[in-house]
């Protein structure tokens, strides 16, 4: 068991000096912001992310399933949502902004996981999971609007009139 957890930290160090070298450029640098039901959408990804890397972190793959099934429809239409945002943006090149955007979420994901202990990051999944799972499912937003989430993607939110 020790040899295996020394191989899995191993890995994430590894993997965090990788995405250490991938140029780092922000999503908001063009200035080009989210209307509110985008960022809510964004935010959700942002959420979902964490959430997956929590499960392949943590061994929590069967609360992720049902964090997936149960907020199935809310994450289809967000994921809609985000394509929708991404193109309006990016036109041609939406579909490659979306993957690295993808990428850029689960690399912040993934970095925040090993700023702490992976005991303390596990119990915080877990209190996480545990809350989405026994919550009324239109409060998703609430969660995935904390600041944990929305500091994952520094998209910004359009000014409404």
């Amino acid at each position: 068991m020790k040899i295996k957890m020394k191989c899995i930290k191993q890995y994430n160090i590894i993997f965090l000096l990788l995405v250490m070298l991938i140029p780092r450029g922000s999503f908001a640098s063009n200035g080009i912001c989210a209307h509110s039901n985008e960022e809510n959408a964004i935010n959700t990804k942002a959420l979902q992310s964490e959430l997956m890397v929590a499960a392949l972190s943590c061994n929590m793959q069967n609360q992720y399933n049902s964090f997936i099934q149960r907020f199935r429809s809310q994450i289809s239409s967000h994921e809609e949502l985000v394509k929708s945002y991404f193109s309006r943006i990016y036109k041609k090149n939406s579909d490659s902004r979306l993957n690295n955007f993808i990428t850029h979420l689960a690399n912040e994901s993934s970095k925040r996981s090993l700023i702490v202990s992976s005991q303390q990051f596990c119990k915080q999944s877990s209190y996480l999971f545990n809350t989405l799972l026994t919550m009324p499912e239109q409060n998703i937003s609430q969660i995935s609007s904390e600041k944990q989430f929305v500091s994952l993607h520094n998209v910004p939110k359009c000014r409404e009139q």
